[in-house]
């Protein structure tokens, strides 16, 4: 016969609560445990399925995680050369001046110009000496100096 700590310790082990019990109702609260049908196993308790649960969920985000950051480490490369076009501007023409000042229209001055009534392309005025320096000496906001 067994003495009554070791019959509380199976009794813990086996899922049981000993409380304030008997040595013979230990004996018999241990036997009803291991009565019980052992096909129930942890795999099937609530707690083991809700985390194999959790687990499954976690594993497939991390994959659409991964795939999500495999395609856009594909895409980086169209993107930079999408931004390597962007930044490619049109040459300008230069004007030089009897200074030796080079000025050129800025990428934001618009395509045509309306001066002395008559609009001309940057491109046309460029050429022009008169309308250039007219422009030069007049600090137009259309121009800039090129060092």
């Amino acid at each position: 016969m067994a003495n009554k700590t070791e019959l509380k310790a199976k009794l813990v082990s086996l899922g049981g609560e000993p409380g304030d019990m008997t040595v013979a109702q230990l004996e018999a609260a241990i036997k009803e445990l291991e009565a019980v049908d052992t096909s129930s196993t942890k795999e099937d308790h609530p707690e083991v399925i809700r985390h194999r649960a959790i687990k499954e969920l976690r594993d497939k985000r991390a994959k659409e995680a991964a795939k999500k950051a495999k395609k856009l480490e594909e895409a980086k490369p169209k993107a930079e050369q999408s931004k390597a076009a962007a930044k490619k501007l049109p040459k300008r023409e230069v004007y030089e001046d009897d200074r030796g000042l080079k000025f050129a229209f800025k990428h934001s001055a618009p395509a045509t110009l309306n001066l002395g009534g008559k609009t001309l392309k940057t491109s046309e005025i460029i050429k022009n000496d008169e309308l250039m320096l007219e422009l030069v000496y007049g600090n137009s906001n259309h121009i800039e100096r090129i060092y």
